[in-house]
């Protein structure tokens, strides 16, 4: 009576209707009955659905995070009017040329155009520790491929397979 009663309970939890959670617009969010315990239980499993409680705590969670971001667009994108959508294309930032110099308006055309330009200044000492801890790395790499015949093994195979 007791395996009978807890295989009713059983069934009774996946004959109640699902919440469908696949990336489907038209379909997100609703309820979804099934006929049978295997096929519900594939569907739960397979990622595709949630029982009820579960469903709508998710659910609860994206409208909060999706009404978070639509905040922080809005505030990033003050200056465009409120209903704001498709009818306002992304428009690309032109540079200010300023004498003869270029002054990008967004941050990734200067990151882009960086390592093209010239320093203002040489930073000579920037550059004494690069050149010293390159030569501090050649002189361990020269002692290791004499002490250590495993790695001078290695290291030939390496040069061996590149060239």
């Amino acid at each position: 009576m007791e395996a009978d009663f807890g295989r009713r309970a059983e069934e009774n939890i996946f004959k109640t209707p699902m919440i469908q959670m696949v990336d489907c617009p038209s379909y997100y969010g609703c309820l979804i009955d099934f006929p049978d315990v295997e096929s519900a239980q594939v569907y739960e499993t397979d990622g595709c659905g949630l029982d009820i409680p579960q469903g709508i705590r998710v659910l609860d969670i994206q409208q909060g995070l999706y009404s978070f971001l639509a905040t922080c667009c809005q505030k990033l994108l003050h200056d465009i009017p409120k209903p704001w959508g498709a009818e306002f294309p992304i428009q690309l930032a032109s540079p200010i040329k300023v004498g003869q110099q270029y002054i990008h308006k967004m941050f990734a055309d200067a990151a882009k155009t960086t390592p093209y330009h010239a320093r203002s200044s040489l930073d000579v000492t920037r550059l004494r520790d690069l050149i010293s801890e390159l030569c501090g790395s050649a002189k361990d790499h020269m002692w290791a491929l004499r002490e250590d015949p495993e790695y001078f093994a290695e290291f030939v195979l390496a040069q061996k397979e590149h060239t």
